[in-house]
């Protein structure tokens, strides 16, 4: 009986062999010191959890699992790599952004702002029904040409004269245009009655073929280069002496030959021009 006593005392030694060789086990990696913190913060969690904040974590945990079993319903899993798809390439990101915005063009759509966009587009549609039926579109194409050519930039400067002009016309400048308007007009009438436009026109057809419109327009242009080019004249006997050998140049000769011979040929249309006779 007493070997029987003594056995249970071996007993605790073993077990106290173990739970030393375990107690020193979790000292030296630390996991003791972890343990009493698990303990404290469980202990604190007990403290702090008062009958509301249970209720609530009640309340979130049967909402987790509500809303767990809504997603496995609903097949929210099947979306999740698309939705993981969407994080990766930042189009997530660009979807909260347009929904941000989306939300912010719908806070700012008051009851006049509808309105104004109601007019514009109904204005929109109006102005599009007008140009189909007017048989715009076939201007279209001509209308591109022009803008590429510069055309209608021109255009739109022309009618902005034009609007200029009309804004500067006055009722004093109407009836001052109106007046030489009138006149122009009659002495278009005069001309055209007495013969006068069709003789213009026959000198200048005249001047034209035979080139003396041009040869005189030389001429001038030369004679006031060379003059320009002439040192100035100191008069008295020098001067004559230079007027005298100008006269001997054979140019200065056929000048005069020239100017002689075209006045008797004037003198001479002039006298035996009937009507002057008639006027005499």
């Amino acid at each position: 009986m007493s070997e029987v006593q003594q056995a249970p005392p071996l007993m605790d030694e073993a077990k106290r062999a173990k739970i030393d060789s375990a107690m020193s086990t979790l000292v030296d990696n630390g996991d003791l010191d972890r343990l009493v913190h698990l303990a404290r913060l469980v202990g604190s969690a007990q403290d702090a959890m008062t009958d509301d904040i249970v209720g609530r974590v009640a309340q979130v945990a049967a909402d987790g699992i509500d809303l767990v079993d809504q997603a496995t319903r609903s097949g929210v899993g099947k979306a999740l790599p698309a939705v993981a798809q969407l994080v990766e390439n930042g189009d997530l990101d660009r979807v909260v952004h347009l929904a941000r915005l989306v939300g912010s063009a719908q806070d700012a759509m008051t009851d006049d702002i509808i309105g104004r966009v109601g007019q514009i587009a109904a204005d929109g549609l109006d102005l599009v029904d007008k140009a189909t039926r007017s048989g715009l579109d076939k201007a279209m194409p001509a209308i591109s040409r022009m803008a590429e050519s510069g055309d209608l930039d021109r255009a739109a400067d022309l009618l902005r004269l034009i609007g200029s002009m009309q804004d500067s016309l006055n009722d004093d400048m109407v009836v001052r245009l109106a007046g030489v308007a009138s006149q122009g007009l009659f002495l278009v009438e005069r001309m055209t009655r007495t013969g006068l436009a069709q003789q213009l026109m026959a000198l200048a057809e005249h001047l034209e073929r035979s080139g003396l419109a041009p040869d005189l327009l030389n001429a001038v242009d030369f004679a006031a280069k060379e003059v320009g080019s002439m040192p100035p004249s100191k008069g008295g006997m020098s001067g004559l002496m230079g007027l005298l050998a100008l006269m001997q140049r054979p140019e200065t000769i056929r000048a005069i030959h020239f100017a002689v011979a075209m006045l008797c040929s004037l003198c001479r249309a002039r006298l035996d021009n009937p009507r002057l006779a008639e006027n005499s």
